[in-house]
């Protein structure tokens, strides 16, 4: 049939009265099933539109899109703005959602606490939680149409890097239970300050119970129609007791003392965990079984995952996905206290949307690189080059390139076994490609 002609929102209703219920929705050929519903995004970088024929080839039982088309034998929608409609089924479909949403955001951690969430709760019952870190105008609404109805817990990633992002997407989640991760400065280039960034990131508390960091308690006192719950290394309702020299770690809880063993004993991946504890609550989850499932979650790749290169005797932890401030200078703290066999290497690569606090960021990462004693240090982007000027005129053994291909060869003259890598930057500094390297080089030496 022709592509019908629906340009106002009024008409979505009509467009979802002739899908099928629950079907999927797409967004990328890659990625699509027989059965979905191909939702075809116009953007700077992309076509979708270019890929509806692809999509239908491939069995999408429906195109929404925004060109006319001539399919024949086809469900296709024509539409001013397909983004609208997703946004559109998104709420359509929310209001089918009858377990307990929760929301995560903050500067650092939002992915790892949500999967960490969701790796706990799918112990206790049919859990769905938004796909990698699909947490801006697009993912979230895609993540919500695609939640199936009988799920008794869903975790939603929400993002932002503007002001008014978050109130817009949390407006779609509606989330019981929101959850907030430390803040730092990412994406300060949008914001006037810190400030503007916190307010930013407190629109995510719009349910009933919100679970935040101890130390903006005081912040959060202003919105008192919200039942709170703190977390914190040394403070909050879930705290650390105590810390054993075997790896067992001790924590209060408002349901008494938990003992448990994580997976990492890094600050910032405990102080996560804590976080994850105090979102349990809510439902009432015995949290000392909460915990035990918490000993098997592990770092993802690009969030802390250590990598282990069996035939160069090598490790990395590898942090490459992301780089806010804060997370930055916590990972290279816990760098620095962390026992290795070997040798330790910092590869760092920039931290992006600094805007003009980018170059005071990254000069401020000094005093905690010369925490790392005897590294070797290679530095990644055009902001790290004062950074590298200074650390050079120290004495430190340390490499500079405005892209990470130019420092591949160099890192692999200097590595030698026993090293440890600490690989951390903004995902756009593709520092992830020095994992890839060496995962190669690693390959290459069986045969």
């Amino acid at each position: 049939m022709n592509a019908l002609d629906v340009n106002c929102e009024k008409s979505f209703s009509h467009i979802v009265s002739k899908l099928p219920s629950y079907a999927k929705i797409s967004i990328d050929t890659r990625t699509l099933s027989s059965g979905d519903v191909f939702v075809a995004l116009d953007g700077k970088n992309f076509k979708g539109h270019k890929f509806a024929q692809e999509a239908l080839y491939k069995g999408a039982c429906a195109v929404v899109q925004s060109f006319e088309s001539t399919f024949t034998n086809a469900l296709a929608f024509c539409v001013q703005d397909p983004l609208a409609f997703l946004h559109y089924i998104a709420r359509h479909r929310r209001y089918s959602i009858k377990g307990l949403c929760y929301a995560v955001t903050g500067s650092v951690g939002k992915t790892t606490t949500k999967e960490g969430i969701a790796h706990v709760l799918k112990h206790f019952g049919q859990t769905y939680f938004s796909a990698s870190s699909y947490n801006n105008h697009i993912g979230v609404p895609l993540s919500i149409a695609n939640c199936p109805p009988g799920a008794r817990y869903t975790v939603f990633e929400v993002g932002t890097n503007h002001p008014g992002e978050i109130a817009s997407l949390v407006a779609l989640v509606k989330p019981d239970v929101s959850v907030l991760t430390p803040i730092s400065e990412a994406h300060i280039g949008n914001f006037h300050d810190i400030s503007s960034i916190v307010l930013e990131k407190f629109e995510i508390f719009t349910g009933q119970i919100g679970v935040l960091p101890y130390e903006y308690s005081f912040d959060a006192a202003l919105k008192n129609k919200i039942s709170w719950l703190t977390y914190g290394l040394k403070k909050g309702d879930v705290h650390i007791i105590n810390i054993s020299d075997h790896g067992e770690v001790q924590v209060r809880t408002p349901q008494g003392k938990v003992t448990y063993r994580p997976s990492s004993l890094a600050s910032h991946w405990i102080e996560g965990n804590l976080g994850i504890l105090a979102a349990l609550i809510p439902e009432n989850i015995d949290l000392q079984q909460g915990a035990e499932h918490l000993s098997s979650f592990v770092p993802l790749r690009g969030r802390g995952a250590v990598i282990c290169y069996d035939l160069l005797k090598i490790r990395c932890i590898d942090e490459s996905y992301n780089a806010a401030p804060l997370a930055m200078r916590a990972c290279i703290l816990d760098f620095a206290i962390r026992k290795v066999p070997g040798r330790k290497i910092l590869c760092l690569g920039e931290m992006g949307e600094l805007g003009v606090h980018g170059p005071r960021l990254h000069q401020e990462l000094i005093a905690y690189i010369e925490q790392v004693k005897g590294a070797h240090i290679f530095l990644v982007g055009e902001l790290f080059q004062k950074t590298f000027e200074i650390l050079s005129k120290m004495g430190y053994s340390v490499y500079w390139a405005t892209e990470v291909f130019a420092l591949l060869d160099t890192v692999k003259s200097v590595l030698l076994p026993l090293d440890t890598l600490l690989v951390k930057g903004s995902n756009a500094t593709r520092m992830y490609q020095i994992c890839s390297f060496l995962e190669k080089w690693n390959i290459s030496l069986i045969v």
